[in-house]
């Protein structure tokens, strides 16, 4: 079929002329559309004429590209040189063919472009400038080949894919075309340079590349490149790898650095405040302990008592942000021991007690005695977690009553399920609010005119505690009724059958009055070695009380030359005082203690709670450690163990 118009040459010559061409020849209309198919082409394609007329050239292209008509066409009708590019194009059957494809502009005699004829010839490997566009194409990266004008000579289909052009548009083009903007200006003088002194460039060497794609967007790159020189010139072989994966891991990797280093950091930072917390309230705690142990009158022993109460409900706080912080840095531990459930539950009301009583609220419990008498498990986390939920509902009931219960759920060989209720008849809950109760920081009432404190941590808290000892915590409640919480704990029988009852003590709650001084206490010395002039005086209080003497030392090295000239029961031992800290006394004093075959017993002091400073401190040589603000009945309890 002849394009009417093309030339003056009749339709019937030209058809005759083109149709014994053996190239396929083609002509295109502006609008992309084939309107001229000769004999070859329909050979070559295996379409013909009437299958293909008046249709996108696309038909013979595959079908995601244009391979750049508009480009060309815009070329061409500004008289720009396009050269001949090697491609492929597709076979009616489906089959790929290696083309090379040339472009001739068609004008109407006042100048304007009427069509582009387009020249497929068939490409083999017959020659070597065949096999290494073959070997060009086949490449797993991107391949550019650039003649010394810096002009495209020859592209891969990877090209195509990650910048987004045809071969058609690129070929003929300036390099520059594919260099941000930016760049841009300064790329000829970098080229002139590679040409002044062509050699073989490695992957990834120099400095950070972009690249520029069709749509404006930027990407990054790694580029090498390869000077080749034949008999029409010399040309360099870039090969591009898009790195925008492999940035992105990297940034990820950077980021999960940079988010761990924060973590230690807050960890570091948290223990530290724990700290710099601690101190003052060992002091207000302990001195407040001894002040209400003199006798006081009524209003002196109230504002001891409020003393008392706000201290802690501080060291409440201090404590449920630091267990947050050991939860965010997987240092919450638990140490499986023997426990009595019943003692942990009696013990846990007992806590609460007071308070109960202070709003004329029952308190009761309520233990199954077929639990078996000591199991295996964490009895400092069932109680911290027992005493929270015995906390809230003494706090938000305003009358009747609080009760706490365990009961068997369920027997197996070496397994017992004990489950944990504590009932109330308080405000209850909102159904709507139950689902946010064991987020971190929430409140149910957040409002700047709340009625109840706390951090919101409690209940977050308790439920990562019950979760890794492989219980389930819940709660049923409802609106002006109460509420009811519960877990589900379970606890390994002891191995070997049951201890004997003589190996687990309960604690006696707080007593006011000041205990009588041991016997097997009376007249041990002891040494302390703390830093803080309170927390030291109100340590030789607390052992005069217990008819312990005492010596003190502010720093490591007044420590250890005390030691190097006296003896002594047993040391009491701050862990950061100045010169020498806790951990390298400790040290020095069991190489001192090694030719005389002692061994002093030495208790850490510390308000470092974080599990990694515990067991530095059993590293180092300590044999036990006292939590900051330290009780006198703990110091009492811990005297006894260590000098019986």
């Amino acid at each position: 079929m002849v394009p009417s118009g093309v030339d003056g040459t009749s339709p019937n010559l030209f058809q005759a002329v083109v149709d014994g061409l053996s190239d396929a020849l083609t002509v295109v209309d502006a609008n992309g559309c084939i309107i001229f198919w000769n004999n070859a082409a329909c050979q070559l394609f295996g379409f013909t004429a009437d299958e293909v007329l008046h249709r996108p050239l696309s038909i013979i292209s595959s079908l995601d590209r244009d391979d750049g008509f508009r480009a060309i066409w815009h070329r061409l009708s500004s008289h720009e040189k396009v050269s001949a590019v090697q491609s492929t194009r597709l076979h009616k059957d489906g089959r790929s063919l290696p083309v090379t494809i040339s472009y001739s502009p068609v004008f109407h005699p006042h100048g304007v472009l009427h069509s582009i004829c387009l020249m497929f010839q068939t490409s083999t490997a017959d020659t070597l400038e065949e096999r290494f566009r073959l070997v060009v194409e086949a490449a797993p990266n991107g391949m550019i080949l650039v003649d010394q004008a810096g002009e495209v000579v020859l592209v891969n289909s990877q090209v195509e894919k990650m910048f987004g052009y045809p071969q058609e548009e690129l070929v003929g083009r300036p390099i520059e075309v594919l260099v941000p903007e930016r760049y841009r200006a300064a790329h000829p003088g970098h080229r002139a340079g590679f040409a002044a002194s062509p050699k073989v460039r490695m992957m990834g060497s120099g400095r950070e590349l972009f690249a520029l794609r069709k749509d404006g967007s930027e990407f990054p790159v790694e580029i090498g490149l390869n000077p080749i020189t034949n008999s029409t010139g010399t040309f360099v072989l870039a090969s591009v790898i898009d790195i925008s994966e492999r940035k992105r891991s990297e940034e990820l990797v950077k980021s999960r650095d940079e988010a761990l280093a924060l973590s230690r950091l807050k960890s570091a930072f948290i223990a530290n405040i724990s700290h710099e917390l601690r101190t003052p309230l060992s002091g207000i705690i302990g001195m407040n302990q001894l002040l209400r142990q003199m006798p006081l009158t009524i209003e002196q022993r109230e504002l001891a008592d409020s003393i008392a109460d706000s201290a802690a409900s501080l060291l409440t706080i201090v404590n449920d942000v630091l267990d947050l912080a050991k939860i965010e840095s997987g240092k919450l531990t638990l140490n499986a021991s023997p426990i009595s459930v019943m003692s942990i539950v009696r013990d846990s009301a007992r806590t609460l007690s007071e308070a109960a009583r202070a709003k004329h609220l029952k308190l009761l419990t309520n233990i199954d005695y077929s639990i078996p008498d000591y199991l295996l498990g964490d009895p400092e986390r069932i109680r911290q977690v027992l005493v929270n939920l015995l906390g809230n509902a003494v706090k938000f009931t305003p009358k009747g009553q609080v009760s706490v219960e365990a009961i068997l759920e369920n027997e197996e060989s070496d397994l017992v399920q004990v489950r944990f209720t504590v009932r109330d008849t308080g405000i209850g809950i909102e159904k709507d609010k139950i689902e946010a109760l064991f987020r971190p920081f929430s409140q149910l009432d957040d409002s700047p005119t709340r009625r109840y404190g706390g951090t919101g941590l409690g209940l977050s808290i308790s439920k990562t505690i019950v979760e890794t000892m492989d219980g389930e915590i819940g709660v049923d409640s409802e609106k002006g009724v109460g509420s009811t919480f519960w877990f589900v704990l379970p606890l390994r029988r002891m191995p070997g059958g049951t201890a004997a009852a003589s190996e687990f003590v309960t604690l006696p709650p707080p007593a006011v009055a000041a205990p009588p001084p041991s016997p097997e206490l009376t007249g041990r010395l002891v040494l302390v070695v703390e830093d803080s002039p309170l927390l030291r005086m109100m340590a030789q209080k607390q052992l005069e009380k217990l008819g312990v003497r005492s010596v003190s030392a502010a720093t490591g090295l007044e420590a250890v030359e005390l030691l190097r000239a006296n003896s002594y029961d047993l040391i009491l031992m701050d862990l950061n005082i100045p010169e020498i800290d806790g951990l390298e006394v400790t040290r020095q004093v069991r190489v001192m203690e090694l030719p005389l075959a002692k061994h002093t017993p030495i208790i850490a002091m510390t308000a470092a709670a974080m599990k990694g400073d515990l067991d530095r401190c059993l590293e180092a040589g300590m044999d036990d450690y006292l939590p900051k603000p330290v009780l006198l009945e703990d110091l009492e309890a811990k005297l006894k163990q260590w000098l019986r």
